[in-house]
């Protein structure tokens, strides 16, 4: 029982005509000896109840505001750690997709449509009827700065007796991608035995 229920009690409820709170001890009735529930009184005993209900009303509604503020505070820092989070896994994605294109424009394939391999098969279908001389060897494919291709070859421009005395033609055949020839020329001639290509023919 709360001490505003116990001076109810003990004190009775009813009101003098200075509209003062009767100052006798009140019976089981609420009321002294004096009063009975047909004089005016402090209340109707229903003001306690609402006092204490109207309190209990504004303290849920504060903890409701408070736990409302809280979750909208940790929804925020949530968002904001999400939301880091994401950019930077996306700046480290990013990241990783730059260096591997860049890796992968330094790598030449070696089999598959546009590899060395199928520029070398380009090569040496082409070479005799592009040059009009047997093939002798492949001697080096290359990227160029244009992302095609360039490819040194050795070709027999005239035979002999023996075979060291050959004339060997040294060409260079430029191709747009594996597959399309572009251009050739010839860098130099010389004697199949010539160790020493220094010493080449006009």
């Amino acid at each position: 029982m709360s001490q505003s229920d116990a001076e109810s009690t003990e004190q009775c409820r009813a009101l003098t005509s200075d509209g003062d709170r009767c100052q006798n001890a009140a019976v089981e009735s609420g009321f002294c000896h004096q009063h009975d529930d047909s004089d005016p009184t402090v209340d109707d005993g229903s003001s306690d109840d609402e006092a204490e209900s109207e309190e209990s009303a504004s303290d849920t509604e504060d903890e409701a505001s408070d736990a409302d503020s809280d979750g909208a505070s940790e929804a925020a820092e949530s968002t904001d750690g999400t939301a880091a989070g994401e950019a930077e896994s996306g700046e480290a994605d990013a990241s990783e997709t730059s260096e591997s294109e860049d890796a992968a424009s330094d790598e030449v394939s070696i089999g598959g449509a546009g590899s060395l391999i199928e520029v070398r098969r380009t090569v040496e279908a082409v070479t005799a009827q592009l040059i009009e001389h047997p093939l002798d060897g492949v001697v080096e494919i290359r990227r160029d700065g244009d992302g095609g291709w360039l490819a040194t070859v050795e070709v027999v421009e005239r035979r002999a007796v023996p075979d060291t005395q050959d004339i060997i033609g040294y060409y260079e055949i430029t191709l747009e991608d594996s597959e399309t020839v572009t251009g050739y020329r010839r860098l130099s001639r010389y004697r199949r035995m010539d160790t020493d290509q220094s010493e080449r023919l006009e």
